[in-house]
């Protein structure tokens, strides 16, 4: 019997497959939206004193909070084994997903979790991309995190890959 390769996903195939990740792990409660950092641990958590090298996803994390770019950082990280302790420990967070969301991507996300126009890494560097940001500050207007992350979330799902505010 010839055994039949897997073909590889696509960058929106994994976007969905991480916004799918993220919405299951906040149903379980392991992420727990919210504002006011990327991710956020108990302190007892003892990532500082593993190995910067080791892969993310072989770490116990447990429940931690997170905000629209924390969500997904974790789920790549356990889905693709592609983030370090290290990265998390450092902030890495954008370098780290940048090889699967945008740089606008990553801007609109946040941008509609945090409801607010933001002085970040991906501010907004046109006039269409300047739109795009109006847009996704008022995507979801509840003041609700978990709400906001789960509609992002759903948002991308519903778009192949693409978060559309």
């Amino acid at each position: 019997m010839g055994s039949k390769r897997r073909r590889k996903e696509t960058k929106a195939e994994q976007r969905v497959a991480i916004a799918r990740d993220a919405l299951a792990w906040i149903e379980a409660e392991a992420l727990i939206p919210a504002q006011g950092g990327y991710v956020r641990f108990h302190m007892d958590h003892g990532l500082l004193n593993l190995p910067s090298d080791q892969q993310l996803r072989d770490a116990k994390l447990g429940p931690c909070r997170v905000c629209g770019i924390g969500a997904v950082f974790i789920a790549k990280a356990v889905r693709y084994n592609k983030v370090t302790v290290g990265d998390l420990n450092s902030g890495q967070y954008h370098r780290a997903l940048k090889d699967t969301f945008s740089r606008q991507q990553m801007l609109l996300i946040e941008t509609a979790f945090e409801q607010s126009d933001l002085t970040s890494p991906y501010s907004a560097e046109t006039a269409k991309e300047s739109l795009a940001v109006d847009r996704a500050r008022e995507f979801c207007t509840s003041d609700k995190t978990a709400v906001r992350l789960i509609a992002i979330l759903n948002n991308i799902i519903a778009n192949n890959g693409t978060f559309k505010p």
